[in-house]
């Protein structure tokens, strides 16, 4: 729930150059979208119309990258109410959670729960069916043998799709606690190591000519002292190196549309050149990116602003 000003725009000739091509099984849009709807009932307008929006594209799918609640209640109620705003999409909707649905739901605005109870809600609610939301179907491998069955995989003609839970509030890393009050973060952690590995191996044995990753949180701004994001944001960089064709990290988080190259900072440095971050859109801005995806070029992946009218959320708050 966080909202961050972040500046700095990568090569935005990518943008919309090549939405307007003929599609193919290797050329296609999808679309992300996160941090929706903060303030309920005020946000409910320019949420379906930015769900109506959406729908009129001819994407092959959605990602919703978490923070679904804003300000609301943490309870069943308001999770249902959720999943019923997923079913008003025409295309599949894939989601993996924010912060707001479990990590931050001790606060007392958002119902004073207990975050891993909320946790075990939102796994049994949102992803006991294999299955994505919308009312077109796709179905999604999910993570075996652990606990993190939102951890999903899906392939588009040549590009191999995975979301890996990691959230805001520092991944739900408490500082200065002991191991025990944390172990729900450490067992996702390593679950999430052992998703990487499997999809990263599966996309160089594969084939595919490239990889999407999405998550909800910013792992390049840490919010603590005991970095929570450490493990994922060096692994997503060593993976992603080794892997040699292009990645395309999405995420929500704080809010700002953002294009760059985050492992690539230092010039003439090559770590990391094929790894791309886009982090899309949240609230106060009721507005979508669409991602157009062509194998054929170098880059494969050009973006464009999704919304409507103005795109914002009429609703105010204060931080």
């Amino acid at each position: 729930m966080k909202i961050f000003m972040i500046v700095g725009v990568f090569s935005l000739a990518l943008l919309a150059a090549s939405c307007g091509k003929q599609k193919t099984q290797n050329a296609y849009d999808f679309i992300v979208l996160a941090d929706t709807a903060y303030v309920i009932p005020d946000d409910n307008i320019a949420y379906d119309a930015l769900i109506n929006r959406i729908n009129e594209e001819a994407s092959s799918f959605a990602i919703h990258l978490g923070d679904v609640l804003g300000l609301a209640d943490c309870g069943d109620e308001t999770l249902q109410r959720v999943k019923g705003d997923f079913g008003k999409f025409e295309k599949p909707l894939i989601y993996t959670p924010g912060d707001n649905e479990w990590t931050d739901c001790h606060k007392k605005l958002n119902g004073e729960y207990d975050p891993v109870e909320r946790l075990k809600a939102l796994r049994h609610i949102f992803f006991s069916a294999g299955i994505s939301f919308g009312r077109e179907k796709l179905t999604l491998h999910q993570q075996a043998g652990a606990e993190t069955v939102e951890n999903s995989l899906w392939q588009k003609g040549e590009v191999l799709y995975a979301t890996v839970h990691i959230v805001g509030s520092n991944n739900g890393l408490k500082e200065n606690s002991f191991q025990d009050k944390n172990s729900e973060f450490y067992m996702r952690n390593e679950a999430n190591k052992k998703w990487l590995r499997k999809v990263f191996r599966q996309a160089a044995e594969s084939g595919v000519q490239a990889l999407v990753l999405a998550c909800h949180a910013n792992i390049f701004i840490p919010s603590g002292t005991q970095d929570g994001f450490a493990d994922m944001r060096t692994m997503i960089g060593q993976l992603g190196d080794e892997f040699d064709k292009p990645v395309l990290l999405v995420h929500g988080d704080h809010h700002q549309f953002l294009i760059d190259r985050p492992y690539s900072k230092k010039p003439g440095r090559s770590f990391g050149a094929n790894i791309t971050r886009l982090q899309t859109f949240g609230w106060p801005d009721a507005k979508a990116v669409k991602i157009h995806v062509d194998t054929s070029t170098e880059a494969v992946f050009s973006f464009a602003p999704l919304y409507v009218g103005e795109g914002l959320y009429p609703s105010t708050i204060s931080n």
